[in-house]
């Protein structure tokens, strides 16, 4: 009889379960797959999605996957979690590492993938795929806009050019040439990087060193956006070129795109101030060459000792520890055990 009453009740707490965990009509996106990615997107990007200040994502208006865990050969049981955002991909790499780390959260060498062809499956690990077919800075249907396999000739190191103007563009075909059409822009190179031999654009160093409001420990203030430099988009792999686009349907737009390890960055002159230079989408590019026509790896059960909440023990706990079925249905618990008093009495059918 006790068997049948844990049948049930077992049914009773997987609906509510259910019920729960139903993501509401109003939810622009899905859940943060962790708190730690909330964490990092909220500093940069919650002001922007609330519009109390005006300039563009670091990562994106929300996520735009759930909780994926990639193969990754130095990760937990060869995984790692993983969240796409437009802009780039959130990543724990190591679950039991100090979570007051900056780099706890770690963001994946998406444009080196990218650009290389070469999906980075561990750290000395990975599976050549070819360089992406996809255009960089412009309309997805644009036949002329370079691509990231464009960029495959472009990084080559040519050493410092501190001062001088940024006055080569690129071709689809990868194609670099010295081209004065964009000179009345005025960018200069500004910084070199040392560890990558590429150099950076003033509009690019400018955007990389910017200071404005951000939330930290639940409090808005001024603070540099990203510190260092690099943390979001890592070194730049390529020196800067200049392209003719089509944006938002419109043809002939001037872009500068520069290739980071991380990210892209695009400065469009004739945008809006507060827009012109930004983070490419290349989250959503990325997602689109490691997944086109393949479903991600299906998140793992977060039962037993990887669940997040604390496991029950006790009582009904030892039921769930013990029980592979029950456990699977009822899946993590959502609080600490509640003791509670109650009666029970048999009865005949029950």
């Amino acid at each position: 009889m006790r068997v049948k009453y844990l049948g049930s009740l077992i049914q009773i707490l997987s609906l509510v379960l259910v019920v729960v965990s139903a993501p509401s009509a109003s939810t622009a996106g899905p859940d943060f797959a962790d708190p730690a990615f909330a964490g990092i997107w909220q500093r940069t990007d919650a002001l922007v999605a609330s519009g109390a200040v005006s300039r563009g994502y670091y990562w994106g208006p929300h996520p735009n996957s759930g909780a994926i865990y990639e193969d990754y050969a130095e990760g937990a049981d060869g995984k790692r979690l993983v969240q796409y955002f437009d802009k780039s991909r959130m990543e724990i790499n190591n679950p039991q590492a100090n979570k007051s780390d900056p780099f706890y959260v770690t963001n994946g060498l998406l444009a080196e993938e990218l650009i290389s062809g070469r999906m980075q499956v561990g750290n000395d690990k990975f599976v050549d795929r070819g360089p992406a077919a996809i255009n960089l800075a412009s309309d997805p249907d644009d036949p002329s806009a370079p691509t990231y396999a464009s960029l495959t000739s472009a990084t080559q190191t040519d050493g410092a050019r501190h001062g001088d103007l940024v006055d080569l563009s690129i071709t689809r075909l990868g194609l670099i040439t010295q081209d004065s059409r964009y000179d009345h822009y005025s960018v200069k190179y500004a910084y070199y990087e040392d560890t990558t031999g590429h150099n950076i654009p003033d509009v690019f160093w400018d955007f990389l060193n910017a200071s404005g409001p951000i939330i930290e420990d639940g409090k808005q203030l001024n603070a540099p956006l990203s510190a260092p430099y690099s943390y979001a988009t890592g070194y730049p792999i390529t020196d800067a070129y200049w392209a003719s686009v089509k944006i938002n349907g419109v043809p002939n737009v001037a872009v500068l795109i520069q290739a980071y390890q991380r990210r892209i960055l695009t400065y469009v002159p004739d945008a809006p101030a507060g827009f012109k230079a930004q983070m490419g989408n290349v989250g959503q590019h990325y997602y689109t060459w490691r997944y086109h026509n393949i479903a991600p790896p299906a998140a793992p059960s977060m039962s037993g000792h990887n669940c997040f909440s604390p496991s029950p023990v006790r009582g009904f706990g030892k039921l769930w520890r013990e029980n592979v079925s029950v456990e699977q249905q009822l899946d993590c618990p959502y609080d600490g055990e509640i003791p509670l008093n109650f009666a029970q009495q048999s009865f005949e059918h029950g």
